[in-house]
Parts: structure tokens; C-alpha cells; sequence
């Protein structure tokens, strides 16, 4: 006969889901290297401050500018150069990030979702060459690719949001039309 003593199990059990420590959503796995930082060169902040009062022309530059960004980091990683390959993404992400900026300052202004659509179309083009890239990297580079693809894809579905939404089309006399 053997006598299981239950305090002692009990605090068994407490204690097994404590030393598991679940891995948060902002933490980097181990062996992944930092994060790119993300930052818009000298040039490129002069091209778009230059057309900065005309919304279409400036979403176009930025798509533009995403886009060479992208193929540096294509053909950087064709010649393992990974980091200066994670590198021209972080400035791919620092474009998109102040291009959505620009709009949302801008969000009721004429020609907005058309602008927004264009983002959205350009960047479901973008996700395989990301991938591409993403392929050819390590895991410690490529996690990263990976995060920005998410990003993307978040984007990609805020910017459909609005175009699908109620308040598109504004509902006029919503009272005055239900009481007929």
C-alpha cells in the first residue's frame, strides 16, 4: 500500500504550469537577431516632403520607394547578405508606416480610399516577393520577414475595412424613411 499524501500532489500540480512560461506575443525566440531598424533615408523623406500637397502623388512616390526598397532586399538576399537584406526592410516598413500616417491625417479628404485601395493592391503584390526573400533566409533573419508579412496583412485588411463599411454611403433621414 502506498499512501499518496494530497497536499503534496496538489502543490505538484500547482507548480508544473508555472515553470512552463508561454511565450508572449512581443518576444523574440531565442537565436533571432533584433529587429531592423526601421528609419526613411534623407532622400527619401525630401522626395515626399516635395509632393506633399498632392495625396495621389505622394501615395504613388511612397508605393514607389516601398517597392525599389524591396528589390534591394530581394537582391541582397540572393547574395546571403541577410542583414543588409532585414535592413532595406526596415526601411520598406518605415515607408508604409509614415505613408499610413499621412493618409489618416488626411482621412477625409477627396480621393482617400482610392489612395487607400491603391496601398492595399500594391501591397497584396509585395507578399510573395516577401516571401521569396523570406525563403531564402535562416530562420534567425527571416522571423522577422515574417512579422513584417503579418503587418502587412493587417494592413491590408484595415484598409478594405472602410471601403466595405456603412459609412461609405451616409444614411439620410434614417427616422423620417423607417416611419414611411
Amino acid at each position: 500500500e502506498v499512501k499518496i499524501f494530497f497536499p503534496a500532489i496538489f502543490c505538484f500540480i500547482l507548480s508544473v504550469p508555472l515553470t512552463v512560461s508561454p511565450q508572449k506575443k512581443d518576444e523574440i525566440p531565442k537565436g533571432v537577431i533584433p529587429p531592423p531598424l526601421g528609419f526613411i533615408s534623407k532622400s527619401e523623406k525630401k522626395e515626399l516632403k516635395a509632393v506633399e500637397s498632392n495625396q495621389k502623388k505622394r501615395t504613388k512616390l511612397a508605393l514607389s520607394l516601398m517597392a525599389s526598397r524591396l528589390e534591394k532586399s530581394q537582391k541582397l538576399a540572393k547574395k546571403n547578405q541577410f542583414e543588409k537584406s532585414l535592413s532595406q526592410l526596415g526601411g520598406f516598413k518605415a515607408l508604409l508606416q509614415d505613408t499610413l500616417r499621412f493618409l489618416k491625417k488626411r482621412e477625409l479628404k477627396r480621393g482617400y480610399h482610392k489612395n487607400i485601395k491603391n496601398i492595399e493592391m500594391t501591397l497584396r503584390l509585395f507578399l510573395p516577393k516577401l516571401e521569396l526573400i523570406r525563403r531564402k533566409m535562416p530562420f534567425k533573419y527571416s522571423y522577422h520577414v515574417t512579422q513584417l508579412m503579418k503587418t502587412i496583412r493587417k494592413v491590408r485588411d484595415a484598409a478594405m475595412e472602410p471601403l466595405f463599411d456603412d459609412t461609405i454611403i451616409p444614411i439620410r433621414n434614417q427616422v423620417s424613411d423607417s416611419a414611411s
